[in-house]
């Protein structure tokens, strides 16, 4: 149950707001002012039960069918009739084949389960809580998206390990029994196909969206909160209610608003690590019980609206913007601040990976008086990862990303491991206002295994660090790694939180703690059910001891606050939650270190963070500073009276032809220009006598230009920032006041299609990588994905290079290869490769796709057959035989499958010298990520089991498989008992290539679509 129950709509709490402003509020002292129950009691009348005698809500069950009357009224059954009650589970005994209509979530959409590998009691228990929680889904959720049976797939174990897969039409479970698991996956099923992370033409899952997806963790609490008041007397409320973190609120709940901010919550993906993952899942799930109690049919009115849209476009897809505008229609602002600029302030919803730079790594346990761990890690530029699980290795580790000064160990597979092991660390504390308190130092440290290698990022950890230690109050923890400090800016972040020396709090109890970044002394006033709760702040805390609060208390309220002089009001949500060792606790922050009432983390729409030195703008950073690869950086300054007057309207600006981008009537006029220079494009606007524009212009995320330009114009030259003249870039302005030296508006934002103003792609283009230079003739088209691999379309063939590092017109006056280089030349169907130890390499190919790599160059021929020879071998267009030591032939084929030969130079040999061991090379199915006990996980294969030192896999819907050695998902065969063996790869997956039959194939768990004969067919899938 929460506020708006009782009093209707959020606008009440709008209008207290505003009533507020308006009054003179001098005579409260740091007023928090609570909009919540009307508890006339907290001791519960309406039950006998001992385990919610703390709970407030109305528990009355008048036809004592164990299902509460407010309950039966809400899901639409009768309070006064025994047999009036959920009956219905769903459960179906096969796969049925089920007519799905035409609409998108409509009345008629039913999900349906059955269960493979499941006990007979395993099936009973979930199928009795299936009945009773069905008709609490639907009304939390809405109508199913589709039609279709999901299959419960029990896959043994007792891991806690359960994940919807096949767009909801499968659930891979294991021994374990956690309702709130459960329900969290069955939200990814009610959405069928069409979930929030599924963006692509097939939707197929994609991790960028993966903080909008994952808000399915807190509507897993929310409608776990309304099962026990719709069930009281069930023996699975009670373990819900007494479960504490991870079955009746997500872990860190408590110190959510002290870490909603951090840099390394950021990420399209949650996993980059095992020890921060679930901080992102928290930071999720809590954002989403934050909107549910803004509106308690967020989420349904969000997915009607989503659904509509598909509905109405077929081309419809998920995207970060659209997601963010379906949100701010339902709930316009949160806690107080415009949508998009609050969630905008949410690394985690970024929807970005982790950036390719340094972090400095402060977690806290969110335990009550609790303690903190630290560590240092790069993401590296593939996955954004903190454990690094791409394939990174002694001569590709420069094209991850990683610099050579962070430490790292080469293991004896040949792989490299972040490796902080011994590196020192200090932590300092120090008060809000400034004032040291101590410093904590130490040193990293991780286990190893037999060859030395890391079993996991270092860690450092100290009861120093731990809350109980230092007085009450809000504290700031400085983390430093001074080793590092020589070549990164981001050595150094800032992280908050309290001190609870002699706080101490029982089972029972429930407390909140408020803290506020701000150089003034203030005092404190809660005022709840007519209640006032008066406390002095220390170190910038209010303590408030409330025991006779309900447990399940949540809902939004006001922070009013004042330094004597002048009053602001902020608003907050409390949610029906507690810490992760279960004591029923919350804290708030709010940052406003120049007190101008707007919280620093949405001033200049989320552009200004709290933190010195970490955003984009930052307090008495260095004008000119070096970026975590050693480029120059541009930082702004921000004094410490700045702030940034957010509007309640975002506008953004077309670029039509060359047109001048004006604002609306209702704002000043001000206009962007677009000219055509040399090499690129000058960007012009208008200019102020009294203001600097500070333009932020981005491509796919990636900074191209930063700060104020007060000439009014910037040249944007592509050579400089790898740009082709085919991207489409976004930029903002912001307007800094030269009178009052502060961020005073939001300008606008616009996009720039970079096509409209280039000429043709030229004809001959170079392209550089870490160690080649490839020169290309008759370019008809190129592009530049995000991973920087450029894809270039000529007259006869498609080349692709990976690890690009710049794009430009060939000019044969100003050639820019030296002895070290690699040098390929492309002219029509001619391939030449000449080496830097001075080898020469020819080949001829057509209708081909040429794929160049740091370590190879090789051919995919559109038209290759295969011919079976004796022993069965299969040789990719690259391989390289050596014969009796002294010839080297390099074999390459052409479009019909023959063999054209080029005898190279004879090479002698020195063998007093013996060669370098080579490395051990992991077969590509064994770097998947692990799951335990040899399971494996893909997101485009899903998940395998490899048996040990043996080719064959299990993979869960094709049964077992022989699975040829590769290093690559790129390109990979695969032999199953139907189909014979098989060709495909990550991009293509479930799409495979028979080439016995020169034909392509659709697989799915049971059947295969075949699309030269465009039938469906059985397949046998090997199971033992």
């Amino acid at each position: 149950m929460t506020f708006y129950n009782i009093f209707g709509t959020v606008l009440v709490l709008r209008m207290i707001i505003r009533e507020l402003k308006m009054r003179d509020m001098k005579i409260i002292n740091y007023t928090l002012i609570g909009i919540l129950f009307a508890f006339n009691a907290f001791a519960n009348s309406t039950t006998n039960l001992s385990y919610l005698q703390n709970y407030i809500g109305d528990f009355t069950d008048s036809d004592n069918d164990g299902m509460t009357d407010v309950a039966e009224l809400r899901y639409g059954f009768d309070p006064n009739d025994s047999n009036s009650l959920p009956t219905e589970t769903y459960v179906v005994s096969s796969s049925m084949l089920i007519e799905d209509d035409a609409e998108i979530g409509s009345d008629n959409d039913v999900v349906y389960f059955k269960f493979t590998n499941f006990t007979s009691y395993e099936i009973y228990r979930t199928s009795e809580f299936l009945k009773k929680i069905i008709p609490i889904i639907r009304n939390t959720l809405g109508n199913p998206a589709e039609t279709f049976v999901c299959e419960f797939y029990n896959r043994g174990g007792n891991y806690g390990s359960w994940m919807c897969t096949e767009q909801g039409r499968r659930m891979l479970c294991d021994n374990s029994w956690n309702p709130r698991l459960l329900v969290h996956e069955l939200v990814h099923v009610w959405k069928g196909k069409y979930d929030f992370a599924s963006n692509d033409y097939y939707w197929r899952f994609s991790e960028e969206l993966y903080g909008f997806e994952e808000g399915a963790e807190g509507l897993a609490y929310e409608i776990l909160h309304d099962y026990v008041e719709a069930y009281p007397s069930d023996e699975l409320s009670e373990d819900i209610v007494e479960g504490g973190s991870w079955v009746n609120w997500s872990s860190k709940t408590s110190t959510f608003d002290l870490s909603k901010h951090q840099r390394f919550l950021g990420g399209g993906s949650f996993w980059v690590d095992n020890i921060t993952t679930y901080d992102r899942y928290n930071a999720s799930a809590v954002l989403q019980q934050i909107l549910q109690k803004h509106d308690e049919n967020f989420i349904k009115k969000v997915l009607a609206s989503y659904y509509d849209k598909i509905e109405a476009d077929s081309e419809f897809r998920p995207s970060r913007d659209n997601l963010i505008d379906l949100y701010a229609s339902v709930v316009p602002e949160v806690n107080g601040i415009p949508t998009r600029s609050y969630i905008d302030a949410l690394p985690f919803m970024n929807g970005e990976q982790l950036a390719n730079e340094f972090y400095a790594v402060l977690v806290n346990d969110s335990r009550f008086r609790g303690t903190s761990k630290v560590f240092c890690a790069f993401a590296d530029n593939n996955k954004g990862e903190f454990w690094w699980s791409s394939p990174i290795r002694k001569h590709s580790v420069d094209s991850f990303g990683i610099p050579s000064w962070f430490g790292k160990h080469l293991g004896s597979d040949g792989y490299y491991y972040t490796d902080n092991r011994g590196v020192n660390y200090d932590v300092i504390v120090s008060k809000v206002t400034g004032e040291h308190v101590k410093t904590i130092s130490g040193t990293l440290e991780a286990g190893s295994y037999g060859d030395g290698s890391p079993s996991n990022i270092a860690l450092g950890t100290s009861n120093d660090l731990s809350s109980s230690r230092f007085d009450i109050g809000l504290y700031k923890q400085t983390l430093q790694f001074p080793q590092y400090k020589q070549h990164t800016s981001r050595y150094t972040e800032d992280y908050y939180f309290f001190g609870y020396k002699n706080h101490y709090q029982s089972a029972d109890d429930y407390s909140i703690f408020v803290g506020i970044d701000t150089p003034y002394q203030t005092d404190v006033t809660l005022v709840i059910n007519n209640e006032m709760h008066m406390a002095t702040a220390q170190n910038n805390c209010a303590v408030f001891e409330l025991n006779h609060f309900p447990s399940n208390f949540e809902g939004m309220f006001v922070v009013s606050v004042t330094n004597g002089e002048t009053t602001h009001n902020y608003v907050r949500t409390a949610l029906n939650a507690g810490t992760n060792d279960g004591v029923r606790h919350q804290s708030f922050l709010i940052i406003d270190k120049n007190f101008n009432g707007i919280e620093d983390l949405y001033e200049t729409q989320g552009e200004v963070e709290a933190f010195v030195g970490v955003g984009t703008i930052g307090i008495g950073v260095d004008p000119v500073a070096t970026d975590d690869n050693g480029s120059a950086t541009e930082y702004v300054y921000e004094d410490d009276n700045a702030s940034f007057e957010t509007t309640e309207e975002e506008y953004v600006y077309e670029d039509v032809n060359n047109e001048v981008i004006e604002e609306t009537e209702e704002q000043p006029l001000f206009g962007v220009y677009f000219n055509t220079i040399e090499g690129g494009i000058e960007i012009s606007w208008n200019t102020s006598d009294t203001s600097t524009y500070y333009l932020a212009l981005d491509n796919a995320g990636e900074q191209l230009i930063y700060g104020g330009h007060s000439e009014g114009k910037t040249d944007l030259i592509f050579a400089d920032h790898n740009l082709l003249g085919t991207e489409v870039l976004h930029g903002k302005f912001l307007e800094y006041s030269n009178e009052t030296s502060e961020f005073i508006d939001y300008v606008g934002g616009f996009e720039l299609n970079l096509a409209n103003y280039t000429s043709e792609i030229p004809e001959t283009i170079q392209i550089e990588t870490e160690n080649s230079v490839v020169v290309i003739d008759n370019v008809v088209d190129v592009a530049i994905t995000e991973d920087n691999t450029t894809i270039v379309n000529t007259e006869t063939n498609v080349i692709i290079i990976e690890n690009t590092e710049s794009v430009y017109e060939f000019d044969e006056d100003n050639v820019t290869y030296t002895t070290d280089d690699n040098v390929v030349i492309i002219v029509d169907d001619n391939v030449t490769l000449y080496t830097n130890e001075e080898d020469t390499y020819e080949m001829n190919s057509s209708d081909s796709v040429v794929v160049i790599t740091t370590e190879e160059i090789y051919f995919e021929e559109d038209n290759s057959t295969y011919e079976d020879t004796t022993e069965e071998v299969y040789e990719d267009a690259n391989t390289t035989v050596y014969e009796e030591d002294t010839q080297e032939e390099f074999y390459g084929e052409d479009v019909n499958g023959t063999q054209e030969e080029t005898i190279v130079e004879n090479v002698t040999y020195d063998y007093s010298v013996a060669p370098d061991a080579p490395p051990v090379v992991k077969s590509a199915w064994e770097t998947a990520t692990s799951v335990g006990n040899n399971w494996y996980y893909t997101e485009w294969f899903g998940y395998y089991f490899k048996e040990t030192s043996s080719s064959w896999i299990y993979q869960v819907d094709l049964g077992w498989m022989y699975a040829d050695w590769t290093t690559s998902f790129d390109s990979f065969w695969l032999y199953q008992d139907t189909l014979g063996w098989i060709w495909t790869s990550s991009a293509y997956f479930p799409y495979v290539y028979l080439p016995h039959e020169n034909n392509w194939l659709y697989v799915t768990p049971e059947m295969y679509y075949n699309f030269a004969t465009q039938t469906w067919t059985e397949f046998d899938v090997v199971t033992e």
